[in-house]
């Protein structure tokens, strides 16, 4: 029987379990969440300086590297033309045809699954992009509510138009139901296609990894806000800023009577050095933090 060589230094430090993952069109400043997927993964690789005279040492400037870059690789299984052509940088056309009107759409958000100031994305979406028509928003205690004092609309970065419900004189409470009234006219088709278009625009992507945790008498001492035994999360952010399609679209069907009849999409990313950002940081960055379990909204 084997014995054990060593004992766990940092247990904190573990990575378990797989990642949520997002791409940026703004340089960072707003992410949209990619959804379900699988084989999330990424792979640095260095080209080392090579050389070496035949007649004394290499000098100490060409003991270095030569290139540096990140393959991103993983499994889409919502296949969201509009995000496909966000991740592709602008090489495909995405257009959609319109549909006929509904009206007095009645979107009903349960209790307990809304909090103040956290969007609550409409259902309903205008083909053309423009904020459907809000007819009312009614609360079950506290019945209609004003926009603007009581809620605001927001465009989400991924497009959707959404409300967010204000802790106002009005609102006195979480705990009830909200029904969000209107129309809309939503999309009959959509079609992304692609060939003949050179020019690419690069996008940032984002891995997040949480791990469930109960915060120390250290966690609680170095984070403003976290209490001991607080549950928390041990989050992890992989940064990449300057990222390309490194293959093609492509999916494989499934046959009729697989256990796991997902299609998924097959995704690959490059990233390259970003010469506008700072030597040391132009590539990627990952950074760890503690987050309280109740402030994350999945």
């Amino acid at each position: 029987m084997g014995t054990a060589q060593t004992s766990v230094q940092s247990p904190k430090e573990i990575t378990i379990g797989s990642v949520a993952a997002f791409y940026s069109t703004d340089s960072g400043s707003s992410y949209v969440n990619v959804g379900l997927g699988d084989s999330f993964a990424y792979a640095e690789e260095i080209t080392a300086l090579d050389s070496a005279p035949d007649n004394g040492e290499t000098p100490v400037n060409l003991k270095g590297i030569g290139g540096q870059n990140v393959t991103i690789t993983g499994n889409l299984w919502e296949y969201n033309l509009l995000k496909i052509d966000a991740i592709r940088g602008g090489i495909d056309t995405y257009s959609t045809v319109a549909s006929a009107l509904v009206e007095g759409n009645e979107q009903t958000v349960a209790s307990g699954s809304w909090h103040y100031n956290v969007p609550i994305v409409l259902e309903g979406q205008n083909q053309a992009g423009t904020i459907p028509t809000i007819n009312s928003v009614t609360l079950g205690t506290n019945g209609a509510i004003v926009l603007l004092t009581d809620y605001v609309t927001l465009k989400m970065p991924g497009g959707e138009w959404a409300i967010a419900i204000l802790d106002s004189a009005t609102v006195t409470t979480e705990a009830q139901s909200v029904v969000i009234d209107t129309d809309y006219t939503p999309s009959a088709s959509s079609s992304l296609s692609t060939g003949g278009l050179t020019d690419i625009t690069p996008i940032w992507w984002r891995f997040i990894n949480r791990v469930a945790a109960i915060a120390d008498a250290t966690d609680a001492a170095a984070n403003a806000g976290v209490a001991l035994n607080a549950a928390i999360y041990r989050k992890t952010v992989y940064d990449f800023y300057s990222c390309t399609v490194n293959a093609g679209s492509g999916q494989t069907f499934i046959g009729k009577d697989e256990t796991a009849p997902q299609v998924v999409y097959a995704l690959s990313l490059l990233a390259r050095n970003d010469a506008a950002r700072t030597a040391g940081d132009q590539l990627y960055v990952v950074t760890k933090s503690i987050e309280l379990q109740s402030a994350v909204t999945i």
